[in-house]
Formats: structure tokens, C-alpha cells, sequence
């Protein structure tokens, strides 16, 4: 199978990203915020994990006992910082199963790999995770942007290759 290129990688999320015309405009806002935070899909999702200091950040306590991730309000859609400030507006209808079919008949590649698992949403965090590495953030800062208790995940997403 081919190995998948950053390039083609950042065409896939990017192309998700700008929405689909058959879904909710909401799914394009989603997306965004998946590509902008290279957060895990159900992180987005559950209110509780979020807080807001007021001024201009956002904090997720990531899941698996990670380390608080913090997130400038200028990356995050209008979306999502009211789901966060407790709007029950469509964000909170949001699920991973029905983002996944939006991914999958949105996508321009056929279906993508790591090893043998099957990729879709968290095409986002690898694509985000490379990113950093491409613009020059050490292991340390990615650890610390991601809020990774180690360095292995870091290789693990930075390093990873992914086939189609």
C-alpha cells in the first residue's frame, strides 16, 4: 500500500475542514476545531473536560490522565465556545459515529492506515502532531503542547506512517 505524504495528509483534513454541502454547516465547524487542536474526537464533546479563564484561553483535560492542554479563543469555533460556556446549541448533538460518516463521504482518499487499523477522525491528531514536528517544535514542546505525561507518543503520531 502507499505510504501516505504530509501533503495528502493536510488534502484530507483540510478538504473535511471546508465542510460538506449534504451535511450541517456544523460539521465543517467540528472539524475545524478537530484540525486546530489535534484533539481526540470525544474530547470535543464532553463539556466537562473544558473551562474557560474569561480572557482568552480555553483548558481540556485530555482523556487518559493526560496533562491540561490550553488552547487560544482564536482557534476555536463560535461553535464550540458556546457548547463550552454551556449552549445547548447542535455542538452538544454531536457524535463520534455520525462525524465519522461525514469524514468518510467527505474524504478525497479512500480509506487510510496505521498498520492495520483503520484511520478517520484521528487523521486530525496525526496531521496535527506532524504539523508541529514540520514547523520545528522539539519532542518536548509537542509533548507539552499535547499534554503528554511522556515522549512516546510523540514519535508515535510525528513518526507514524500511514498507508492507503
Amino acid at each position: 500500500m502507499p505510504t501516505l505524504t504530509f501533503a495528502q495528509l493536510e488534502s484530507i483534513c483540510a478538504t473535511v475542514k471546508a465542510g460538506n454541502p449534504h451535511y450541517s454547516p456544523l460539521s465543517a465547524q467540528w472539524c475545524t476545531d478537530l484540525y486546530f487542536t489535534g484533539c481526540r474526537p470525544n474530547e470535543l464533546t464532553n463539556r466537562q473536560r473544558w473551562s474557560y479563564d474569561g480572557a482568552s484561553t480555553y483548558a481540556l483535560q485530555p482523556l487518559k490522565s493526560n496533562n491540561l492542554r490550553y488552547f487560544d479563543a482564536s482557534i476555536l469555533t463560535g461553535g464550540l465556545k458556546r457548547f463550552i460556556a454551556g449552549d445547548q446549541n447542535q455542538y452538544s448533538l454531536i457524535s463520534y459515529s455520525r462525524m465519522k460518516q461525514i469524514f468518510t463521504t467527505t474524504s478525497p482518499f479512500t480509506q487510510v492506515y496505521h498498520e492495520t487499523k483503520a484511520m478517520d477522525l484521528y487523521l486530525f491528531r496525526y496531521r496535527y502532531v506532524k504539523y508541529l514536528r514540520l514547523i520545528g517544535y522539539s519532542d518536548l514542546q509537542i509533548q507539552d503542547d499535547m499534554g503528554w505525561v511522556d515522549s512516546f507518543h510523540v514519535n508515535g503520531y510525528a513518526d507514524a506512517i500511514l498507508t492507503y
